[in-house]
């Protein structure tokens, strides 16, 4: 039994058969089929119905309380919801179900499936001599559709534990079409004893493919009658056909179904996280890989064996605020959310390898209403997790997660008077003082460093007024380390610094002695102007090419943080090209030689210049320790403005 079991299903003694049913916009078809499959069965000694509402935008959940309660309540029925799902996965959606089974032997039985009488005592009989029963016909060893399938050969029964041990469905396969075949092709060739259906037991609520799509992204399933079309079903089997011939006979690498449920609207989500599977330790696998990198970058190697570390994931480019520097308005479409098909490749290409994972990009991940899932999936041994966030969202249970996790979380904001904020980002300082209050609570409850929660200023001359009472504000809430960072906009700009250049070098001496006598740590991330540079702090080779990795929501491949938004200094898609082959691409591959040598021929090349003559180490030391010894912070350095004794100690 997976540890997520609820208490209360956990109680009662498991079944031996379970048969579970996925739903997304077919409560109509559930409505013919569920109580009368619970009827046919209702002799069954040993058997649950396991139904799975996979965010059903027909008020699925209130009908299956009002009209099925009998059954919930002797526990033949158990009802789950996932509320994340935007789209139907017919692979993602059946394994978060069966994982969610108890029984021995599990049943898929589609929403529109109805298994005539007595099916369960047929299932049980078939089992005694068999792993796998399937709603399709076997012919010397290979599954065909029966002729007229009307929806039934997903229909299979197999025991739980061949089941999750072969990964479940394939979570690739992102629509319609073939992933039961593949997954039967895989458990048979694992040795199992397969056997077909009696046809009796095999019908299904006649439906258009209208119905099939009417939720799943991708809309083309190759039923259509236009020539050459291809559609997912023949996407999805050359994908099983070329695993198979690999021999990558498990899917998924222990990511079954992963995601939240619950049980009632007011129950809290459980998660079903990763399952074991026989894999090298992640941690081998990173100790490595971190052994090649430094080995490459202390060698000026250009075309790489090993994998960037640290990942900045644009899990959304939706932001609720509009801030000055950032943009000029709001971005809401859903569209811009990183889909699954990037997540996942980013499980599998760059995960194992990873050491620091950064979930932000150009817009505010809270937004996702999946975002503590993902929290979840990325929370792997080994990896650091990494937030920044404008702190507007009220998500209490966000902070308590990432805090549980021990996640570094950087809150922006750059003024705490309502009226200069409100210019600034169009927000109120209310909730970000909330947000900041729930992360330092959950980060004291759970033992992390006081410095996992701090601030990011980005100064300007509109908020350099408001600096000191910034710094006090925060020693108030508990708050221990500030970033600050110059706004970086053209000099014409009123909020460029350039305007109140002179009274800068003050402003800043009284910060460093504030800072030093709340016992807070001021960190500068860059020098508040070219005049202000402490030049033997500066960075002598930056890693960013060699150790970073930046994806955007669409899955594209960019190599720095500091250019996020920046799609056109982007060098091929994820989920179109294997990462390994972006990441040695000919403008990767000269960028790196050209960045060894400060040269500024490469297109790239000028949006890295400012940093090589303005820009401080950030967190890069948490990852290279020896860069420790050039931070810029209240620690580390007697004054943030230059001086020749200064220098020449540094130097």
């Amino acid at each position: 039994m997976d540890s997520f079991t609820t208490a209360s299903i956990a109680a009662s003694p498991a079944p031996r058969l379970s048969f579970f049913t996925v739903c997304m916009g077919r409560l109509h078809h559930l409505k013919q089929t569920l109580p009368q499959n619970l009827a046919w069965n209702a002799d069954h000694p040993s058997l649950e119905f396991v139904l799975l509402d996979y965010n059903s935008p027909d008020d699925m959940g209130n009908w299956v309380h009002a009209e099925l309660g009998e059954h919930l309540r002797s526990g033949r029925l158990v009802y789950y919801r996932n509320d994340d799902a935007q789209f139907f996965s017919y692979s993602h959606s059946r394994n978060m179900a069966a994982r969610l089974c108890r029984g021995d032997v599990i049943c898929n039985v589609d929403a529109d499936n109805l298994t005539g009488p007595d099916f369960a005592q047929y299932v049980d009989r078939q089992m005694i001599d068999n792993d796998l029963v399937v709603g399709c016909d076997v012919i010397d060893g290979v599954f065909h559709s029966i002729p007229n399938d009307l929806g039934f050969t997903g229909r299979m029964a197999v025991r739980r534990k061949f089941f999750l041990d072969t990964g479940g469905y394939d979570e690739d396969m992102i629509a319609w079409g073939y992933e039961d075949m593949d997954l039967y092709n895989r458990l048979a060739r694992r040795g199992l004893k397969v056997v077909p259906m009696d046809r009796q037991f095999l019908s299904a609520v006649p439906h258009e493919d209208d119905q099939r799509i009417a939720f799943t992204k991708v809309k083309d399933i190759g039923r259509s009658p236009a020539p050459n079309n291809r559609g997912t079903a023949l996407e999805h089997e050359t994908i099983s056909r070329r695993n198979i011939a690999r021999g990558e006979l498990v899917a998924n690498r222990g990511r079954i179904g992963i995601g939240r449920v619950r049980q009632s609207p007011g129950s809290d989500p459980v998660q079903l996280l990763r399952l074991e599977v026989d894999a090298p330790r992640r941690a081998d696998l990173r100790e490595r890989n971190n052994w090649i990198l430094e080995r490459e970058i202390a060698n000026g190697i250009t075309t790489m064996r090993g994998t960037p570390n640290v990942l900045f994931l644009e899990l959304t480019r939706r932001c609720n605020l509009a801030c000055s520097m950032c943009r000029g308005g709001l971005m809401k479409d859903h569209s811009l959310d990183m889909s699954e098909a990037v997540l996942r490749r980013i499980e599998e290409d760059l995960l194992p390898t990873a050491r620091v994972v950064d979930l932000r990009g150009w817009g505010e991940s809270l937004m996702r209403r999946d975002f503590l899932s993902i929290v979840e999936r990325f929370a792997q041994p080994g990896v650091q997790l990494r937030v920044l966030s404008n702190g507007t969202i009220r998500k209490p249970e966000a902070w308590r997660t990432l805090m549980r996790h021990h996640a570094w979380v950087g809150i922006s904001v750059d003024a705490t008077e309502n009226a200069l904020l409100k210019e600034l980002r169009g927000a109120r300082i209310e909730p970000i003082q909330q947000s900041i209050e729930s992360l330092v609570h959950w980060r004291d409850v759970y033992g992390n460093d006081p410095k996992n929660v701090y601030l990011v200023v980005t100064v300007s001359s509109r908020n350099i007024d408001n600096l000191e009472e910034m710094l006090a504000w925060a020693h108030r809430l508990g708050v221990k380390h500030v970033h600050m960072i110059p706004i970086h906009l053209y000099p014409s700009d009123p909020k460029n610094l350039v305007h109140r250049e002179a009274e800068v070098p003050p402003v800043f001496e009284r910060l460093h002695e504030q800072a030093r006598g709340y016992g807070m740590t001021l960190q500068l991330n860059a020098a508040m102007s070219t005049d202000l540079v402490l030049k033997a702090r500066l960075l002598d080779r930056c890693i960013h090419p060699w150790m970073y990795t930046y994806i955007t929501y669409a899955g594209d491949v960019g190599f720095c943080d500091h250019l996020i938004g920046r799609d056109d200094l982007t060098s091929g898609n994820i989920v179109e090209r294997p990462f390994e082959e972006i990441w040695n691409s000919p403008p990767l591959v000269s960028f790196r030689a050209d960045h060894l040598a400060k040269r500024d021929g490469h297109p790239y090349f000028e949006h890295c210049a400012w940093c090589f003559k303005n820009r401080y180490a950030d967190f890069e030391h948490k990852i290279r320790p020896e860069l420790s010894s050039i931070l810029v912070n209240t620690s580390t350095v007697p004054s943030f403005n230059p001086t020749p004794a200064l220098e020449t100690k540094n130097s």
